[in-house]
C-alpha cells in the first residue's frame, strides 16, 4: 500500500511539475523581456534628456544662429548673390574707396572664383598710383568694409626719382579677395 501511495505522490509531483513548467517558462520569458526593456530605457534615457534640453533651449539656439548669420554677413557675401555679381560689386567698392582717397586707378581685374570649404573665394587684383597718405586712407577704409575685403598681398614701388621735398609717388598692387557663402 505504501508503494502505491508513494507512486501516486510521485505521479502527482510529476504532474504538478509538468503543469508548472509552462508557467515558469512564461515567467522567465517575461522577466527576460523586462530586463531587456530596462536596458533599452537606460540606453535611450540620455538621448531623450539631450533632446529635451535642446527643445528647452530652442530660443537660445535660434538667437545664437541669428547672431552667427549676422556675424557671417560681415565677412562674406550671401549665397543668393551670383559669383560674378559678387566679384563685380567688390571690385566696384575697392575702386570707389581708392578714387575717393585720391589714388589713381591703373587697372583692376576679378579673377575666377575658387571653392574653399563652404565659401567661394573671389580674387581681385588692383593696380593704383598715388602718395602714401592716400594709401593709408585706403587701407583704413578697406579694413572697415562690410562684407570684408581680405588682403592676400600688397606690393609698393616708387615711381620716378625720390626727392625729400616732394612726396614720393607710389605704384601699388593689391591682391585682394572676398568670400561668398556657397549654398
Amino acid at each position: 500500500m505504501r508503494a502505491v501511495v508513494m507512486r501516486e505522490r510521485a505521479a502527482m509531483a510529476v504532474l504538478v511539475l509538468l503543469l508548472l513548467l509552462p508557467v515558469l517558462g512564461t515567467a522567465f520569458y517575461l522577466w527576460s523581456k523586462h530586463q531587456w526593456a530596462n536596458g533599452r530605457l537606460a540606453e535611450v534615457e540620455p538621448r531623450y534628456a539631450r533632446l529635451l534640453g535642446l527643445e528647452a533651449s530652442q530660443a537660445e539656439l535660434t538667437q545664437a544662429q541669428r547672431a552667427v548669420q549676422a556675424h557671417l554677413a560681415r565677412f562674406a557675401y550671401p549665397a543668393g548673390q551670383d559669383v560674378s555679381q559678387t566679384g563685380a560689386d567688390a571690385q566696384q567698392r575697392v575702386r570707389n574707396v581708392a578714387t575717393v582717397a585720391g589714388l589713381t586707378l591703373v587697372s583692376s581685374q576679378v579673377l575666377p572664383a575658387k571653392a574653399e570649404g563652404a565659401f567661394d573665394r573671389i580674387p581681385i587684383t588692383v593696380q593704383l598710383e598715388g602718395d602714401m597718405g592716400a594709401l593709408q586712407a585706403v587701407l583704413v577704409v578697406l579694413a572697415s568694409e562690410k562684407p570684408a575685403i581680405h588682403f592676400e598681398s600688397m606690393s609698393l614701388q616708387t615711381i620716378g626719382a625720390v626727392r625729400a621735398e616732394v612726396p614720393a609717388r607710389l605704384g601699388i598692387q593689391f591682391k585682394l579677395f572676398v568670400l561668398r557663402k556657397r549654398s
